[in-house]
């Protein structure tokens, strides 16, 4: 007793801090927002991807509506088996709501120089091309975008971010598949435990290049669904993220398992995260 009577008068006496560094509270506010956002959840990134390709205000224009736990609707072309096109949507999505703030945080390097039109039409056609190098010719890609044939980039310039997306099909089994690029931040280390919440799941390994790949496996809470991620931390300041993972969501809201198993392996989403095209600073 006597000791906890010693400590709260030691607390009274001691005189509260004179000075609060603001700047810093600010900045590491800002530096935990942007990661989490941009992480999403950690391991709910699957189930939350899937609904970001399914919310109209986000990827597809209010007109937009999705049926069951279908990612996109069915489009009558395929990469690879189709003919790939030039940019199908508009550079920017179309938001029924009020647009996100612009999140303004330091960059490894500064501002990309490229308009985000000419990015989107170069981010495009590179991806395409690596999906037809690298996905299984049994494999079909429906655009998540409506009216595109083929994945296309688009910018969301709250986070200053490039994102494309659609889903895999084989047979009766689905899909997604999410591709981000974005200016790398100065305040974030390229490790598990910042840019990959499952350090028990991830693997991180340091290209000759300098660059860095994070890679990670993560089952999620729904029995059999499984998220593969590969983040590549390029060397001339870019960030890159594939994701797919074999989930959706169901008519109730509820996520749901579409295959038995993700439809690309580890080594296939680390490949296209490392598509030489995939940068920011062409």
């Amino acid at each position: 007793m006597d000791d906890v009577v010693s400590e709260l008068r030691a607390a009274v006496a001691s005189p509260p801090p004179t000075r609060i560094d603001v700047d810093r509270l600010i900045a590491t506010d800002r530096r935990r927002r942007r990661v989490r956002a941009w992480t999403l959840s950690g391991t709910g990134a699957a189930v939350a991807v899937a609904a970001l390709l399914l919310a109209p205000a986000v990827l597809r224009g209010p007109a937009a509506q999705p049926e069951g736990f279908s990612l996109a609707p069915a489009a009558p072309g395929s990469v690879p088996g189709g003919t790939a096109e030039p940019p199908c949507a508009p550079v920017t999505p179309r938001a029924s709501g009020e647009p996100a703030p612009q999140q303004s945080y330091p960059t490894v390097r500064a501002t990309p120089t490229e308009t985000p039109a000419a990015a989107v039409d170069r981010l495009t056609g590179v991806l395409r091309g690596a999906l037809r190098d690298v996905v299984p010719p049994d494999l079909t890609i429906r655009a998540a975008l409506p009216g595109c044939t083929d994945p296309q980039f688009q910018y969301q310039p709250s986070y200053r971010e490039y994102v494309a997306g659609g889903r895999l099909v084989r047979g009766a089994e689905e899909a997604f598949l999410h591709v981000e690029l974005r200016p790398t931040g100065a305040d974030e280390a390229p490790d598990c435990g910042t840019l990959v919440p499952d350090r028990e799941h991830c693997t991180r390994t340091e290209l000759a290049d300098g660059g860095v790949l994070l890679a990670s496996a993560v089952p999620y809470g729904v029995d059999g669904v499984v998220q593969l991620s590969a983040i590549l931390v390029r060397p001339d300041g870019t960030t890159v993220r594939v994701i797919t993972a074999n989930a959706g969501i169901g008519p109730d809201g509820a996520p749901r398992r579409t295959a038995e198993r993700p439809l690309l392996t580890a080594e296939q989403v680390e490949v296209l995260a490392r598509t030489a095209g995939l940068t920011l600073y062409p």
